[in-house]
């Protein structure tokens, strides 16, 4: 235990007593909070190569604070008005409580970015689910968007959610039409979200009738329900669900 309380002074000219900053501790050890200096007091722990400063001394507790570089472990942080960059691997442990970002009174804009290279971003649940709650109830998903002209009825796809757009059919009324969507993340036990839509003057309607996926594409076939025939562009919109 140090109980180093003393604070040195010395003579000048300028005034009868100068005090000056008190001597770093040196030690083998880390401080505890029985260890009592004068406040701004420095320890420097020669073990771990780490320094200490003694903020406080509260209920007889000395608080030494670590401002050494690279490992820092504190029980609060308040920094206003900032910004703050970090940089490199970071770790928040929430420790069984409620992480807030940007939930203050604000129009906050708030970024999450992970889109260069193959960087990826991952948002993981407990049993307790993942809620989406807009207070405009939109949500934009930024898709893929594909075409291809008649005859061809097989398009390339590289994404998880898009749009393939098919021009140039004229599919006759009561007839089907088979439309492939190609793409290496599909296999046959995907599950895959379709909806079909058709343009043009002509009352024909476009309807899912089947979807088959196969390892690497997924065949969706339509019927035309309407009374007339196809004179306009098809747009299935795809959302792939890989399991």
């Amino acid at each position: 235990m140090s109980n180093y309380t003393r604070q040195s002074a010395d003579y000048s000219f300028s005034q009868p007593l100068n005090f000056v900053n008190p001597n770093p501790i040196i030690s083998l050890r880390v401080p505890t909070t029985a260890d009592k200096a004068p406040l701004g007091t420095l320890w420097v722990d020669k073990v771990t190569n780490a320094a200490y400063v003694i903020t406080s001394v509260a209920n007889n507790l000395a608080n030494w604070a670590n401002f050494t570089g690279g490992a820092l472990n504190l029980s609060s942080l308040t920094v206003t008005p900032g910004p703050i960059n970090l940089t490199g691997a970071f770790t928040l442990v929430a420790a069984g409580n409620t992480v807030h970002f940007a939930d203050d009174a604000a129009a906050n804009t708030v970024i999450i970015n992970s889109q260069t290279g193959a960087g990826t971003t991952t948002i993981n649940s407990g049993t307790g689910g993942i809620a989406l709650q807009p207070s405009s109830h939109i949500l934009t998903v930024s898709e893929e968007f594909d075409t291809v002209a008649s005859p061809t009825n097989t398009i390339a796809i590289t994404g998880t959610i898009g749009v393939a757009n098919f021009t140039g059919f004229t599919t006759g009324a009561a007839a089907s039409q088979a439309f492939i969507l190609t793409n290496a993340s599909i296999t046959t036990a995907s599950g895959i979200l379709i909806t079909a839509a058709n343009t043009g003057a002509n009352a024909a309607l476009m309807t899912v009738e089947r979807v088959l996926p196969a390892a690497g594409s997924v065949t969706v076939t339509l019927v035309n329900n309407g009374a007339a025939a196809l004179d306009g562009n098809v747009n299935i919109a795809y959302w792939i669900f890989s399991f």
